[in-house]
């Protein structure tokens, strides 16, 4: 027996409860077109040859929606439990099937609100293809969670010959296998599909799976050459890597777009890596009005594990690793006017690694917006970045390694007990003119050689507390910087204050006297006295 209404107009079956009230089935097959809308079937291929790993009653072998030419298959699920599960080689849940053989293929939508959905393949091919949204040519796929837990024991590919959408605005979503965004198909040119993946609100993760890793783990975006758009605004995904690019083929006038306003991403070892270089190149966009990048660290999995538990999911997450956005590709840090989702960023991005965990980024980084590391770890900058929002360092350490360069930034902003580590920089970091460094609260750390140029040292002091302190290497007050002090506490008396502590080098030449309300300082030698 099957819980289900279906209306003849539009191909519907409203999941509320169980999708089998009464026990199990062999076999069943739902099979109507009225005016050649829709085609929906739902099959049992048969016992698969391993067991799923868990306990589930409710289960099919197959569920296709949109399988013919001009169909139209709505499939939602309010509630229940569903597990579509078998052993074939073949996809085991898919929309949008049609092939298309005219112009336009089958159209397959499935929103889920809430209950558990689970697709499975047995333990030989739990990571190969078996969640397909877009399969056949000229088709349209769209899967939507708002609500409940989609979990995929098997491989995701959004856009194989079709375009498919994925989309979280909420809920769950686990993957335990290939996650293929743009897949592509066949596997010689001309290559057809597209592939779109939207994150608002909810958790996804991409988990780790002993048969795809070191391979394309986590999201592989336009893998044949295909269109591939990630657009996040919310929510929080946890990933081993973003691949941009094709592994195999290469279409000219392909686009690859990874457009980023809000949210959290947990990435692991893998990091941010991309092929189109390599492969002859197609054009990557990379715009970021906000977002906050993490360390993550996932355990290799297998179809052991019940991906439909979050419990038993959060349990192979744990301390994060180090990891590289490579030279490739650059990107935009856009201002608070740009839209993701319809949803704006504050128009910085921030980093946020773990303590005593690395993110380097190679790539340049330019545009309007900013960028803040806000983690106990260190964020690293390899190349010549140019862009023109604040830099601001609210926990652990940004350094500059070899090339790296934030010239276009115009304030520097250090939070109490953080560094600047500017000593694996190819050269002395130099102020540009009209750049400003200060902090903000008690002690900050400069780690290496400094050069002030004609920048501002722009310093707040408390009266007792150095403003900086220079760790190693040299801090060279040059004469055309420009030096405020900003008394926070009380008017200060007549005397000697050490508003910089050196455990390395602090020298320069003579500065004009710079005044806040109150007091007038000027400098002789390295030491810094109040007039009497």
């Amino acid at each position: 027996m099957i819980c289900k209404r279906r209306s003849e107009k539009s191909g519907e079956v409203i999941l509320a409860g169980f999708f089998c009230s009464e026990g199990e089935f062999d076999s069943v097959s739902i099979d109507w077109s009225g005016r050649n809308l829709a085609k929906t079937i739902v099959k049992d291929s048969g016992s698969p040859s391993d067991s799923p790993p868990f306990t589930w009653t409710n289960s099919v072998g197959e569920l296709q929606i949109g399988v013919m030419d001009h169909a139209i298959g709505t499939f939602n699920m309010a509630g229940g439990s569903l597990l579509v599960t078998n052993n074939n080689v073949g996809n085991i849940y898919a929309l949008g099937s049609g092939s298309g053989a005219g112009t336009v293929g089958g159209s397959g939508t499935f929103n889920m609100s809430d209950g558990m959905f689970t697709v499975w393949r047995s333990s030989g091919t739990d990571h190969q293809d078996g969640f397909i949204v877009g399969w056949g040519t000229n088709s349209t796929g769209i899967f939507t969670i708002a609500g409940g837990t989609a979990s995929a024991i098997c491989g995701v590919e959004t856009g194989v010959r079709g375009m498919g959408t994925l989309t979280v605005n909420g809920g769950v979503l686990v993957d335990n296998g290939w996650f293929g965004l743009g897949r592509g198909g066949p596997t010689t040119a001309p290559f057809t599909g597209s592939g779109t993946f939207n994150l608002s609100a909810g958790t996804v993760y991409l988990l780790r799976n002993s048969s795809t890793e070191g391979q394309t783990d986590g999201i592989e975006m336009g893998q044949n050459g295909t269109n591939a758009v990630l657009n996040i605004s919310g929510g929080a995904l946890y990933c081993q890597r973003i691949g941009m690019g094709p592994n195999t083929g290469n279409q000219s006038g392909t686009k690859l777009e990874m457009n980023i306003s809000g949210g959290n991403i947990y990435l692991g070892d893998q990091g941010i890596v991309s092929n189109t270089v390599a492969a002859g190149g197609n054009p990557e966009s990379v715009n970021i009005s906000g977002w906050t990048f993490h360390t993550a660290f996932m355990t290799i999995i297998s179809s052991t594990v019940n991906a439909g538990d979050i419990s038993t999911v959060t349990n192979y997450l744990g301390i994060g690793t180090n990891w590289t956005w490579t030279v490739n590709p650059s990107v935009n840090l856009t201002n608070n006017s740009f839209l993701v989702n319809g949803v704006s960023g504050p128009g910085y991005v921030t980093f946020a690694p773990e303590a005593t965990r690395i993110i380097t980024l190679n790539n340049q980084w330019s545009g309007v917006g900013g960028l803040t590391m806000n983690g106990p770890g260190t964020l690293a900058l390899g190349a010549a970045n140019t862009f023109s929002g604040n830099t601001t360092i609210k926990q652990g350490t940004l350094a500059l390694a070899g090339a790296g360069s934030i010239s276009n930034s115009p304030h520097i902003i250090m939070s109490s007990g953080t560094a600047f580590d500017v000593s694996g920089a190819s050269s002395t970091f130099t102020l540009a003119p009209g750049q400003f460094l200060s902090n903000n609260g008690s002690t900050a750390t400069i780690i290496g050689s400094v050069n002030t140029g004609a920048g501002t040292m722009s310093l707040t002091y408390d009266g007792s507390t150095p403003s900086l302190a220079v760790a190693s290497g040299t801090l060279t007050l040059d004469s055309g910087t420009t030096f405020r002090i900003n008394i926070s506490g009380a008017a200060l008396g007549p005397g000697i204050y050490k508003f910089i502590s050196s455990t390395g080098r602090l020298c320069g030449g003579n500065f004009a006297a710079v005044h806040d309300r109150r007091r007038h300082y000027r400098r002789r030698g390295c030491v810094i006295h109040q007039r009497r």
